[in-house]
């Protein structure tokens, strides 16, 4: 079962990779092409290889969630975790804006 999971985490991380790269290649090109300061393809790519790490945790958290409870509770905590962070930093830079 181990193995099982590694497998398919190993594959889900290798295809999540490739398919953000494929994306900030394609709003690169964008950008070079049609020389606009900002794209939202780029801006995608960067969003899913930043959250990749997070959805492989929930990916990891469903494949065990009935062999290893230990391994989704703790999979679950991290992304609670990370959520409540990404949500203070938000909440500080609406707060202060960007004074120092």
């Amino acid at each position: 079962m181990k193995q099982e999971v590694e497998h398919h985490l190993a594959k889900i991380y290798h295809w999540l990779t490739w398919l953000s790269a494929s994306l900030m290649l394609l709003g690169w090109l964008w950008h070079l092409g049609r020389d606009a300061p900002q794209n939202w393809v780029l801006n995608l790519g960067i969003g899913l290889l930043l959250l990749t790490p997070l959805l492989i945790l929930l990916q990891l958290a469903r494949l065990t969630i009935r062999s290893d409870k230990k391994t989704a509770l703790y999979s679950l905590i991290t992304i609670v975790l990370v959520g409540i962070a990404f949500l203070v930093g938000w909440w500080m830079s609406q707060v202060l804006g960007g004074q120092r």
